[in-house]
């Protein structure tokens, strides 16, 4: 938790398969929507997350992402796109201000 204070909620929005999270912190709240959808270009089920910071100050958000067992990935982000093997599996509003990639049993920090 970010503080003492923190207090996190969820639910679903009204009749729909939407999940709402929220994470209280002093000044505000981070809000997480997620749910999914088929892709109409591919046909391709797709998982959406947005987050709204509703707080007075900035915050940072890190997100995991798991792509691919083979040894020789080739993991980059491009304009806002997380790209393992030449296929987008993340798109993001803008660019990461910052993200690390792990190799092999190395983290991503090292």
């Amino acid at each position: 938790m970010a503080s003492s204070g923190a207090y996190v909620r969820q639910s679903l929005i009204e009749a729909t398969p939407v999940v709402l999270s929220g994470l209280r912190l002093p000044g505000g709240e981070i809000e997480q929507r997620a749910w999914s959808a088929v892709d109409g270009t591919t046909g391709l089920p797709v998982l959406v997350v947005d987050f709204h910071n509703a707080t007075k100050i900035p915050v940072a958000v890190a997100i995991a992402l798991s792509g691919s067992s083979n040894a020789s990935a080739v993991i980059d982000v491009v304009d806002g796109v997380v790209v393992v093997n030449g296929d987008g599996v993340a798109l993001f509003s803008r660019q990461p201000s910052r993200y690390g990639i792990a190799v092999g049993e190395r983290s991503a920090q090292e």
